[in-house]
């Protein structure tokens, strides 16, 4: 395979956040998995893996909540992502990637480093898009089906 070097300094950096601020996100992933918490073990909650469009290029984030951990964020995420009414229903099945191509708006901020972990982007909640900021970042890409993944 034929690859352009680069020198160091024109690396681009491994881990850039994104500064705190509300983007927009598609959905990437999600399932039901077990908590492995020493205060909570064994109950589940919703895993997503979420790209968020950011100003520079997209970020993948992964978002853990339930009706007993981050409810609120459970809630916030069914209702910008048009479930709501699943929610309200009590059923939301995101087993098996189900929330794949969803999409939304969410609120990132940054979680200071811990230990040998550098700091990272979190979700802080999900915004309903009536509310949600327009100029932070540029909407998410229209889906083009001709995409094989």
């Amino acid at each position: 395979m034929k690859i352009t070097p680069l020198q160091e300094n024109e690396l681009k950096p491994r881990f850039a956040l994104l500064p705190n601020g509300t983007y927009p996100f598609t959905v990437l992933a999600s399932d039901e998995v077990v908590s492995k918490s020493a205060k909570n073990p064994g109950k589940m909650m919703f895993e997503i893996k979420l790209n968020v469009h950011g100003p520079n290029g997209d970020h993948h984030i992964y978002s853990y909540f339930s009706d007993w951990f981050n409810e609120f964020q459970l809630r916030h995420f069914a209702a910008t992502t048009g479930m709501l009414k699943q929610y309200e229903a009590g059923e939301l099945d995101s087993s098996g990637n189900k929330f794949i191509g969803k999409v939304g708006y969410v609120k990132i901020k940054t979680e200071a480093a811990k230990g040998n972990f550098s700091a990272k982007n979190a979700v802080d909640d999900y915004i309903v898009r009536d509310s949600a900021p327009a100029t932070q970042a540029p909407a998410p890409p229209e889906e083009d089906s001709s995409v094989p993944f």
